[in-house]
């Protein structure tokens, strides 16, 4: 009896060392990050990886509603000419640096987007994280728009003074407009 204990002890050893081999030489690996990436050096027909990252963040929700993963954003400074419009349960994080490939969040990392559009089927489960938020308005200057939607906007500097207007319609600037809507908005400034 002690003999075949031992001998299955270690068929079950030897099952186990080439499992975690095989699995480690097939880049298996937990900390793989399902994410997609936007970062300026990327390009429009980028995959989104960490390592080929697109650079438009529209493609981006729409690669990461397909896919049913949030985005990343590295720093830097992304105008979008007709804001970006939330999807529902796709997540954009900002404040990330990217050193070829290997993607951190860094609070010194600053990353800027422009009017932010979460229109009503956006729920607190859409996040937008980590982003200096700005309005690029000709007239009245809104940063974020909640039109009957309710995402949750944590950790965020909005600034809705109009990037493009004549500084004598900042009267009409607005960081966050909610209308019809539940958002959760904790920690901006």
């Amino acid at each position: 009896k002690n003999r075949i204990y031992k001998s299955c002890l270690i068929a079950l050893s030897i099952t186990f060392l080439f499992t975690m081999l095989a699995c480690a030489g097939s880049g298996s690996n937990a900390d793989v990050d399902s994410s997609i990436h936007v970062d300026n050096s990327g390009t429009i027909t980028g995959q989104g990886t960490a390592t080929d990252p697109v650079n438009d963040i529209a493609r981006a929700i729409s690669m990461a509603k397909e896919a049913g993963v949030s985005v990343k954003i590295a720093e830097g400074v992304y105008n979008s000419e007709n804001g970006i419009v939330m999807v529902e349960g796709v997540s954009l994080y900002g404040g990330f640096k990217n050193n070829n490939g290997a993607w951190t969040k860094d609070a010194s990392a600053v990353t800027t987007i422009n009017n932010v559009i979460c229109l009503e089927t956006i729920t607190t489960d859409t996040v937008i994280d980590g982003f200096t938020i700005v309005s690029n308005a000709t007239t009245e200057a809104i940063a974020v728009l909640c039109d009957g939607g309710s995402p949750t906007i944590s950790n965020n500097i909005i600034n809705a003074a109009p990037q493009l207007a004549p500084s004598s319609l900042t009267k009409l600037a607005n960081g966050i407009y909610c209308v019809n809507s539940n958002a959760k908005i904790v920690d901006n400034k």
